[in-house]
């Protein structure tokens, strides 16, 4: 009766079974398969299985959000249960910013201006300096009132790109107008964003799509998000980043995303939504920030020249004044947190229809110095 070795994972096991087979098909003493070129094949077959088995095992723990190691995968795991702290959230600070009128008015055309978004204003907290900017461009307008007077509006010009934005209505608060040293400023009060926006540019040359599927990019500090911009000839289209494996569900055009480590990205696009073509421009806009670092008290004004690469602005300045601390700065979530996070995910269920999901929902909600109990005022056993 023929009898049939299996092969296991323990790599003694692996060495017992090439033993075994040797011994099985050559009539030679064991002290001499040991030695010359016996002894070679028997060391490369060992290895050759040992490394198989240990990357099937590794591979299969992958699978497992709990035992899995890679960063990508645990935040594929993330991901796919609806864990949405991937990222950082900058911090903000609520603040009046005040130009002087007649510069205002100087650089006014057709009684109309538009504050670049992209204009850094430096704030500086213990020798180190951090960036912080609008969240969208504002567009103050000079209006001719019945009286012979004039009054300022202003508005957001509302593109949608700004992931981090809590700004819903374009409508910016009444705009005021006030004397400082003999000189009169107009205050708008705004609020200021801690983010760096950087870019990275690639132009496709060809249309075929195994060369021009994919662009890599590495950031610096914590990411706070970003966008991928195509311009072909008039068209400019925004794509939404989602993660691989996922696709948009309100129809956007979209690419995939996945992080080669925790300090690079690679973004591919996907032919079932948008495929750049040849002669095409894309840009990926990068805004990364310190998160919590930024999350201070900050009280000095802020006086700096308003330079910018998208509107002409003839020696104009602006005063920020602070009216609130910078605050609601948040870091990116761990390995170590999104793994924990994951189970409490998973028991939840995004569904709470029985005693014990509602625990669990609570569960998912601990933190490291928080933690929330669910006391019941009635128990209905039945």
């Amino acid at each position: 009766m023929a009898t049939t070795t299996a092969l296991s994972t323990d790599v003694y096991d692996i060495a017992k079974l090439v033993e075994t087979i040797k011994q099985k098909y050559t009539d030679i003493d064991q002290y001499t398969l040991a030695m010359g070129i016996y002894g070679y094949f028997n060391e490369m077959h060992i290895m050759i299985l040992e490394n198989e088995t240990v990357m099937a095992s590794n591979y299969s723990m992958e699978a497992i959000p709990t035992r899995a190691k890679f960063e990508r995968n645990v935040i594929c795991h993330a991901v796919s249960l609806g864990i949405n702290k991937l990222k950082a959230n900058p911090a903000y600070m609520s603040v009046m910013l005040c130009i002087p009128e007649d510069q205002l008015i100087k650089n006014m055309s057709n009684n109309k201006i538009t504050i670049d978004k992209e204009l850094a204003f430096t704030v500086g907290k213990d020798s180190a300096n951090y960036e912080y900017h609008l969240d969208y461009d504002i567009i103050i307008k000079r209006n001719l009132l019945p009286s012979g007077k004039y009054v300022y509006t202003a508005v957001y010009d509302i593109d949608g790109l700004n992931q981090v934005s809590s700004i819903v209505s374009p409508y910016l608060p009444a705009i005021g107008v006030y004397n400082e040293t003999e000189s009169s400023f107009i205050a708008i009060q705004t609020i200021m964003r801690e983010v760096t926006h950087s870019k990275i540019y690639r132009k496709i040359l060809v249309d075929n799509p195994l060369e021009n599927k994919t662009i890599n990019f590495a950031f610096e500090n914590q990411l706070a998000y970003f966008y991928v911009e195509v311009v072909e000839g008039t068209e400019t289209h925004n794509l939404e980043c989602v993660y691989d494996g996922l696709y948009a569900t309100d129809g956007k055009e979209y690419c995939n995303y996945m992080y080669i480590d925790e300090k690079n990205i690679r973004i591919k696009f996907n032919r079932d939504s948008y495929q750049p073509r040849a002669n095409a421009d894309v840009t990926v806009h990068i805004y990364t920030t310190h998160g919590a670092t930024c999350n201070f008290t900050y009280t000095s004004n802020i006086t700096q020249n308003l330079l910018s690469d998208r509107f002409s602005y003839d020696n104009l300045y602006a005063i920020v004044k602070p009216m609130s601390d910078s605050l609601d700065g948040t870091d990116k979530s761990t390995l170590e947190e999104l793994k924990r996070a994951i189970p409490k995910q998973m028991l939840m269920r995004n569904s709470v229809t029985t005693y014990t999901d509602l625990n669990n929902f609570f569960n998912s909600l601990n933190a490291e110095y928080i933690r929330l109990y669910f006391l019941e005022k009635v128990h209905n056993q039945e």
